[in-house]
């Protein structure tokens, strides 16, 4: 609570709510916080007004997932005069996500900040006005984003795998990477990271008291490393196509590797596909993670090389490689001495003991197409396959698609086929279904991604499936998505 009330000593709160402060502070407080336990921990202000037509209630997100596995949601009242205000935990500099009617927008904030967003309810975003400490550095941020846009939304973008790693890429980036020869996307790639640069000089000359150190290094780190992930990308999905050999990855050298802006979602990616980069004579998956933790052990330092090991652990962990990865577990829990790593690789590994075949599976409810509530223990006594999909993800379709032939439940006796929909509108989800005909059980996840049912069963990418046994336990899945395969381990399941 100290933290919130030193906030609200800023020049431009004492101004503008001195009557609020002294006499209503602890009534607004109760009146805009839904929970005010977060009030404990809070280190950040994010505060403003809304006019227009408001809604109810506006949410903050903050992504500690880097850090220790979790997706902090704050939320706060909107009063009747549109304000709200967050008191949040950050722990890095970092963007975070204002979450309003469905709509999210970044904002860029340090430890420690306040920060003041008016804006019109019809309009979000595109009517921020800041004030703070924080304001100049986010008119910067969105002077940046109108210049070069990114997409939010994890699920609109594109995926390539190389060696144990997925690549994410913007729709418009990967057209710009179909479209040039090599010369031509690096040289548009350096283009706009020279850009980049001199949008920040230029700020900074002319504004020097209202951008910060950490701001002005977090967008050049932007710049470096999104240049860097996209120039790996390209030259590993194009190697054939245009002949490049090693000499494409020179540029590597020139980057460098150790940076304190763990903050920055293009740095942390980075690493990563370095990581996978320099493990790619490892044929075998558990030894590919073994020599991407011992890269990360050599070259990376603090933050950097923490975030590193513990996401290469989890990734391992998580696809139940436990013994073959038992000695850079035991040498990381020994090891590490930043905290919240540390418990983000323990909270997997208890998670993937959970996941093993045999292991209970977690119930849940949800509503069915008919509106009628439907439970996982419902199915007590019989074999379920759990499938996740939505109607925007094209190879969930194509395997909904290739399902049909088992899901009419002639087949295989003793099976049901439950697909859940993380669609984010529950009208779209039904349209589908209306148009497509699936066969089986349909169930729709209020809240998609973010749903309690995704979080449970730790989906992130889609589509994915469990088996689920007769006693409510995993069963252990096919190697391969492959409907012969799958065929016979529910007919073998059914019969026992």
């Amino acid at each position: 609570m100290e933290a919130i009330l030193q906030h609200f000593n800023h020049t431009y709160i004492q101004k503008s709510m001195t009557f609020v402060r002294f006499f209503l502070f602890p009534i607004l407080i109760f009146s805009l916080f839904s929970s005010t336990e977060i009030l404990a921990q809070a280190n950040t202000l994010i505060m403003g007004k809304i006019t227009g037509n408001k809604t109810e209630q506006i949410e903050l997100h903050v992504n500690q997932q880097y850090l220790n596995g979790k997706l902090d949601t704050y939320k706060s009242n909107i009063l009747e005069d549109g304000s709200f205000m967050f008191g949040a935990e950050v722990n890095e500099n970092q963007l975070i996500y204002l979450d309003y009617s469905r709509n999210k927008a970044p904002l860029y904030v340090e430890p420690g900040d306040t920060l003041v967003i008016n804006f019109e309810a019809e309009n979000f975003q595109y009517s921020f006005r800041f004030k703070g400490s924080a304001a100049g550095n986010n008119e910067l941020l969105y002077n940046y984003l109108k210049e070069y846009p990114t997409e939010t939304n994890r699920f609109k973008m594109l995926q390539y795998r190389r060696g144990t790693y997925w690549y994410d890429v913007d729709p418009k980036m990967d057209k710009i990477m179909q479209d040039n020869p090599p010369s031509a996307f690096t040289s548009k790639l350096d283009i706009r990271k020279a850009s980049t640069f001199s949008m920040v000089d230029f700020t900074v000359k002319n504004n020097p008291t209202k951008i910060t150190r950490g701001f002005r290094d977090f967008l050049e780190a932007e710049a470096m490393y999104q240049n860097a992930y996209h120039k790996m990308l390209y030259g590993h999905i194009y190697k054939n196509k245009y002949k490049l050999d090693n000499t494409f990855f020179t540029f590597l050298e020139e980057v460098p590797i150790q940076n304190e802006a763990i903050g920055n979602f293009w740095y942390r990616q980075f690493l990563l596909a370095l990581c996978n980069h320099h493990s790619e004579n490892f044929k075998v998956k558990n030894e590919t993670y073994i020599e991407q933790y011992n890269f990360a052990k050599d070259r990376l330092q603090g933050s950097s090389k923490r975030f590193v090991q513990s996401d290469i652990l989890v990734k391992a962990l998580r696809e139940k490689i436990i013994d073959p990865i038992s000695s850079c577990y035991r040498d990381f829990v020994l090891t590490n001495e930043l905290y919240h790593f540390h418990q983000k690789v323990i909270n997997q590994y208890e998670k993937s003991v959970k996941y093993m075949a045999g292991s209970k599976a977690p119930d849940f409810t949800l509503t069915n197409d008919s509106g009628t509530p439907v439970n996982l223990r419902d199915y007590a006594g019989k074999v379920v396959y759990l499938n996740f999909w939505a109607s925007w993800c094209a190879p969930c379709m194509k395997k909904m698609q290739q399902m049909q032939s088992l899901q009419n439940g002639k087949q295989i006796p003793n099976v049901v086929f439950v697909n859940v929909s993380l669609d984010r509108k529950e009208e779209l989800w039904k349209k589908t279904l209306k148009q497509k005909k699936f066969s089986g059980v349909h169930l729709w996840a209020e809240g998609n991604i973010d749903s309690e049912i995704a979080n449970d069963y730790q989906i992130r990418i889609l589509p994915q499936y469990y088996i689920i046994d007769k006693n409510g336990g995993f069963a252990e899945k096919p190697p391969s998505f492959d409907l012969i395969e799958i065929q016979n381990k529910l007919s073998q399941l059914s019969t026992l």
